[in-house]
């Protein structure tokens, strides 16, 4: 018997050598042992961004053999703004011949921006709160509201009243203050437009209390 030809195809395993190359078949036993290495093979790890193939993390590479067990985890260096979506079905398991691939995939927090109206220097709504909701990164637009009183003016739009979500809640507010106004006090002769005395002038706020008195001319 000519060992070379008693070689067989083993699924997960390289032919690696015979314990003789031939034997005569005689009639006590007849052996040839014939040996095998399991097949070199690896496990590749990916952290990708959801969606996509962008790395969140650097891919790590196990090697091992056909039929080794095998562990994966998260990554420990992933950007704080990022969570987990799901582990994946093959986190941990059994190599095989073909190379496995495991892929932890990554999304950005949900996080909001809350837009608040007040008078100024104070809390006090002049319209209700809007919540924007996003995730990090994502771009925000604010508006002023179109509801406050008509008395009231904006003080100045806000720095942030545009820009990109963050991982901590934003807040925007926009403060409002009551218009100026005006009260002109004239002193004329009764039916004509005489001017007995130079003119007062009153400035205050939109809705404050005034008060006037003749002057003696």
């Amino acid at each position: 018997i000519i060992s070379a030809n008693e070689k067989a195809s083993i699924d997960g395993y390289n032919y690696d050598s015979v314990d003789q190359d031939t034997i005569t078949i005689t009639t006590g036993e007849n052996i040839i042992n014939i040996y095998y290495t399991k097949k070199d093979t690896k496990v590749t790890v990916h952290y990708y961004e959801e969606g996509t193939t962008n790395k969140v993390s650097e891919d790590v590479e196990i090697p091992g053999k056909v039929f080794d067990n095998y562990e994966t985890e998260s990554a420990t260096d992933i950007p704080s703004k990022y969570e987990l979506v799901a582990e994946p079905e093959n986190k941990n398991g059994i190599m095989t011949e073909d190379e496995i691939t495991v892929i932890y995939y990554y999304r950005k927090k949900a996080t909001q921006v809350i837009v608040h109206y007040y008078e100024e220097n104070t809390t006090k709504k002049l319209s209700e709160d809007v919540t924007i909701d996003g995730r990090v990164d994502d771009p925000y637009t604010t508006v002023s509201a179109t509801d406050v009183p008509i008395k009231y003016e904006l003080v100045a739009v806000p720095d942030n009243a545009n820009g990109s979500m963050t991982e901590e809640t934003i807040e925007v507010i926009y403060y409002y203050r009551v218009k100026d106004a005006v009260v002109h006090v004239r002193y004329l002769e009764k039916g004509t437009n005489k001017v007995l005395a130079d003119p007062d002038r009153l400035d205050g706020k939109v809705d404050e209390d005034y008060q006037t008195m003749p002057k003696e001319i």
